[in-house]
């Protein structure tokens, strides 16, 4: 199949780097709106998120190399979110 006549998707205005962003309640979770209206959730809720996820997995591996791969993720997720401003409580 030629691509050539396919038409150019259009991606709208340019991203505003220095946009600040208002927050917004969604479900059980605080995320950062966008002048679209449109929430987003923050650096640091994304990394605690996506550690606990990592730690779910690590504890579902079956083998030992899954389980040691989701574990180190976890903790290179949970870092960052300390680092985004999360308290580190040991667990």
């Amino acid at each position: 199949m030629c691509h050539a006549h396919v038409p150019r998707r259009d991606w709208g205005s340019p991203v505003d780097i220095n946009h600040r962003f208002t927050f917004c309640a969604q479900g059980d979770r605080w995320k950062a709106m966008d002048r679209g209206g449109v929430c987003m959730e923050s650096n640091q809720r994304f990394y605690l998120r996506r550690a606990a996820e990592e730690r779910t997995a690590a504890h579902r591996a079956v083998t030992p190399q899954a389980r040691e791969w989701h574990s180190k993720l976890a903790q290179d997720f949970a870092r960052r979110a300390v680092e985004n401003g999360a308290v580190a409580l040991n667990a």
